[in-house]
């Protein structure tokens, strides 16, 4: 049997630190380190995702700005009634996804609390309606008033229901994946619905079928829609100065606009985002 000496043994202790060092040299370099930071929204398809890789339009923006910082976000969902009250007078969460109005609604006393950016989207709440069995009701509008004494769908506790309603419109209230096969089941005759949210829908749900619905062009209501930091998180405001330095930079390099594309069309964004295009900076119309 072979017995290693002294020496030897102390020769090999000492070759082995170099040898991890030589190794390690040449292993591909590991990229810089990203921190994790929880954001909470709710699930409106296809502007806010659950079911998509980076969480929908809003969740591919505020993914994008925060890359070019080294921050990874990672977005919880509630249902949109519980969205406050999970963000509100708590410090769990970085920021909020979604609508202006989502989070006009916050008490008076927390007002503080909650740095917003500029408007990013914009959901265009638009009447959708199945051609097949519309028959003669109207397929456009002047006012609201106009549809008085038709059911229209929408989304439990959205902010058209009151519109709706002072106008004289009857409203069922649902869930949003339920309001294109309600119109279809002949169940209610319009439903008020995100354009992008219809669209999708109905490529989901009745692909083929995208001729037999129908969507009223003109905006029941425009549903401005950005992220909101939380002031009691801590270091909120060096996050909410490192997302301003990577929308800058998305905007710039026209990384922003890509996105919005990518979900529009080429060429095809609304012109409703005019004034939120004007506020960022943004070249397009």
């Amino acid at each position: 049997m072979r017995v290693t000496s002294g020496r030897q043994a102390r020769t090999m202790r000492l070759g082995i630190p170099y040898l991890i060092i030589l190794l390690c040299a040449c292993l591909p370099p590991s990229p810089a380190y990203a921190e994790q930071v929880k954001i909470v929204t709710f699930h409106y398809p296809p502007v806010m995702d659950s079911k998509k890789p980076h969480g929908g339009l809003m969740g591919e923006i505020v993914h994008a700005a925060f890359d070019h910082v080294q921050v990874v976000p990672e977005l919880v969902y509630y249902p949109a009634k519980r969205v406050l009250f999970n963000f509100i007078g708590k410090s769990t969460y970085l920021a909020c996804i979604g609508p202006v109005a989502l989070i006009d609604r916050q008490p008076e006393d927390r007002k503080d609390q909650v740095v917003p950016i500029p408007p990013l989207v914009d959901i265009l709440m638009v009447f959708a309606y199945y051609k097949p069995t519309h028959g003669k009701r109207p397929t456009s509008y002047q006012q609201l008033t106009d549809l008085q004494g038709f059911m229209v769908g929408t989304i439990m506790g959205s902010n058209t229901i009151p519109l709706l309603k002072n106008a004289g419109i009857q409203v069922s209230e649902t869930y949003v994946e339920s309001q294109m096969k309600l119109l279809k089941a002949n169940r209610i005759d319009y439903a008020v619905i995100g354009l992008l949210t219809g669209l999708e829908l109905v490529a989901k749900y009745f692909p083929g079928e995208e001729d037999d619905f129908a969507f009223i062009r003109k905006p029941v209501m425009e549903l401005p829609t950005s992220i909101y930091f939380n002031t009691l998180f801590p270091r909120s405001d060096e996050y909410l100065e490192r997302f301003r330095t990577g929308l800058k930079a998305i905007i710039e390099n026209g990384e922003y606009l890509q996105i919005l594309e990518n979900y529009y069309g080429k060429g095809n964004i609304p012109p409703e985002y005019q004034p939120i295009f004007q506020t960022l900076g943004v070249q397009y119309f």
